[in-house]
C-alpha cells in the first residue's frame, strides 16, 4: 500500500508538452522568421537612410525579445521537464536530438548578444531616425 501511495505522489513523467511551452515554442519560431526577415530589410535598405535605420532598431528589439523568451523557455524546461523521446529512437538518434536541442537554445540565446553590447550612440541614433520616419 505503501508503494501505491509513493507512486501516486511522485511526479509523473509529462506525456506532452505543456501549452506554455508550446506557446513560447511557437513564440520564438514566429519571432525567428521575423528577424530574418528583417536581417534581409537591412541588407536591401540603403545604407544611411531612417529605413535602414528602423530597420535595424526593430531587427534588435526583436533579437532581445527572442532572448528574454529563450531565458523564459530555459527556465520552464528546468521547473517543467520534457517527455521522454519514443523508445524506438536509438541512443545515437537521442544524443543527436539532445545535442541539436541544445545548440538550438545556445544559439538563440548568443545571437541576440551583441545587440546588448551596441555603443549607445548607434541605437541613439537608430532611435532618432526611427521616430523621425514617423513625423512624415
Amino acid at each position: 500500500m505503501a508503494d501505491a501511495e509513493a507512486t501516486a505522489a511522485a511526479p509523473r513523467a509529462a506525456l506532452s508538452y505543456n501549452r506554455i511551452a508550446q506557446a513560447v515554442h511557437w513564440l520564438v519560431a514566429a519571432l525567428a522568421v521575423a528577424v530574418i526577415w528583417l536581417g534581409w530589410g537591412i541588407a536591401w535598405a540603403p545604407r544611411n537612410t531612417p529605413r535602414r535605420d528602423l530597420f535595424v532598431l526593430i531587427h534588435e528589439s526583436v533579437g532581445l525579445t527572442i532572448l528574454a523568451a529563450m531565458v523564459f523557455r530555459a527556465w520552464w524546461r528546468w521547473r517543467h521537464p520534457p517527455p521522454p523521446l519514443p523508445p524506438v529512437l536509438s541512443r545515437l538518434e537521442t544524443g543527436l536530438a539532445g545535442l541539436t536541442h541544445y545548440a538550438l537554445y545556445l544559439l538563440l540565446i548568443l545571437m541576440p548578444l551583441p545587440a546588448i553590447r551596441a555603443p549607445p550612440w548607434r541605437a541613439t541614433r537608430s532611435a532618432i531616425s526611427a521616430s523621425s520616419q514617423f513625423r512624415r
